[in-house]
């Protein structure tokens, strides 16, 4: 166990902390290419290392990630462009004046349907990273954005320990492990599906250039003497990729703030891929999790401030524990865990105090979201 102090050098995010330096030297996924699909479409409210951003695509084409004020202000009608750049005051005439002002953007990518920033010194610029799903074609790759209210190492942790396979995920992992009849999975699409039955695999670790990896070793118990290693890379700061026999599950655990984590998961493979058994493979297709945003489809709620037209259905909650996803009082939304819940506005009232107390009290929850705008 950690101390206390190391705990918390390792767990926040926020500009100044340690480990938010370490996270300002990569390049991260801010969102998915389709939550900013078309030129000129809704920009998407994002929250990346503890602070609020603002990702969009402009008239041309290009994507950007401003500041939360970014793009078109309301106010006075100024117009940034993606590299921050003042272009329109509508309220002054002083032309000088738009060379003085300058909105703070930051270095973008777009690669294999994601959209990545750099949130660090502009003198210390790495080199992008390249994965292998960069070069699938786009029927061969499905990206999930699955927003859980945890910190980032929470899980990190959890979905990098592969001993937990055969036990949490042990109905498909094992099937036929309650009659003590375990035969191999046949779906190899599926992460979880072992070669072996073995629950306590001898896990072998690696420092490496990028970060680690480790071997699993598990045993098969039918006196063949077989043995299955399974590999499992980590990459610095935050990703794993996760084998299946025909496909291969790169997550990155990117935080949003020291309480809530963005997970996008990107699976791809040499033959097309279908996203809705992707979905239901993980869980994520269960109605406990209560209605499911895509990230195709929910970038309309950044700019109205709206919650996505499937909130007019009752969202499932339990001791109204509260994240907040979108812009403005009306995007709250109740952590799906258990009873039914009509609105945030009643839940807080039950709570017995604000919404906006709600939110900031929030405690860590699980229960994910998929790719509800942050």
């Amino acid at each position: 166990m950690l101390p206390r102090s190391d705990n918390e050098r390792i767990c926040r995010v926020g500009s100044g902390t340690p480990m938010g330096e370490v996270f300002r030297r990569y390049w991260l996924p801010v969102c998915v290419s389709t939550q900013i699909a078309k030129p000129d479409s809704d920009p998407l409210r994002v929250s990346l290392l503890g602070e609020l951003l603002v990702a969009f695509r402009d008239t041309n084409g290009k994507v950007g990630v401003l500041q939360e004020c970014g793009i078109r202000c309301l106010y006075h009608g100024w117009k940034f462009a993606v590299d921050g750049t003042l272009l329109d005051t509508p309220n002054t005439r002083d032309e000088n004046f738009k060379k003085r002002v300058k909105a703070t953007a930051y270095p973008v990518r777009e690669e294999g349907g994601l959209v990545w920033a750099y949130l660090g010194a502009a003198d210390k610029v790495p080199v992008f990273t390249r994965y292998a799903f960069m070069d699938a074609a786009d029927d061969h790759r499905v990206i999930l954005r699955i927003n859980t209210k945890a910190n980032y190492l929470q899980l990190l942790e959890g979905g990098f320990d592969s001993s937990h396979v055969g036990i949490l995920h042990s109905n498909v992992a094992r099937p036929g492990w309650m009659e003590s009849a375990v035969q191999r999975s046949t779906d190899e699409t599926n992460p979880a599906a072992l070669a072996v039955d073995d629950n306590a695999p001898t896990l072998d670790p690696e420092n490496t250039a990028f970060g680690f990896y480790y071997a699993a070793f598990r045993q098969a118990d039918d006196g063949s003497g077989k043995i299955n290693v399974r590999i499992v890379p980590f990459i610095m700061p935050s990703t794993r990729i996760i084998p299946a026999p025909s496909l291969d599950f790169t997550v990155f655990e990117t935080p949003a703030d020291d309480e809530t984590t963005n997970t996008f998961i990107v699976i791809h493979g040499k033959a097309p891929i279908d996203r809705e058994k992707m979905i239901a493979l993980m869980g994520l297709s269960d109605p406990r999790y209560g209605p499911t945003a895509l990230a195709r489809t929910s970038s309309a709620c950044a700019r109205t401030g709206r919650a996505s037209p499937a909130s007019n259905r009752r969202t499932p909650s339990s001791r109204c524990r509260w994240v907040r996803y979108s812009i403005g009082a009306r995007s709250t939304w109740c952590q799906p865990i258990g009873r039914w819940c009509a609105s945030a506005s009643a839940c807080s009232r039950r709570r017995g105090r604000s919404r906006r107390a709600s939110i900031r009290s929030a405690s860590a929850s699980t229960s994910p979201m998929l790719a509800r705008p942050t």
